[in-house]
């Protein structure tokens, strides 16, 4: 599966990077995850996109428990879209 995470970002760039990192690593650590960038999205009202690959929602859950999020004024929103294979 696709997993799409947008969020708008109100932190830092140093921040950010930090944050690309948690992520980056949690995949790593993670079997059946894989982090795939981070996106502009230019269709959407988000500031960006992150991208992973998993082979089901709770092993991308799982990666995410790994994860420091920031507090809600850096990133206020994040709307997560699913894409599976039929």
């Amino acid at each position: 599966m696709l997993i799409l995470q947008h969020f708008e970002w109100y932190g830092t760039e140093e921040e950010l990077k930090a944050y690309d990192d948690q992520w980056k690593k949690a995949c790593d650590e993670t079997d059946g995850v894989e982090w795939k960038g981070r996106y502009v999205p230019h269709t959407r009202r988000f500031h960006w996109t992150y991208l992973f690959k998993a082979d089901t929602y709770d092993k991308a859950n799982e990666a995410g428990s790994k994860v420091t999020f920031p507090d809600r004024k850096k990133i206020p929103s994040i709307v997560n879209e699913l894409y599976y294979k039929p």
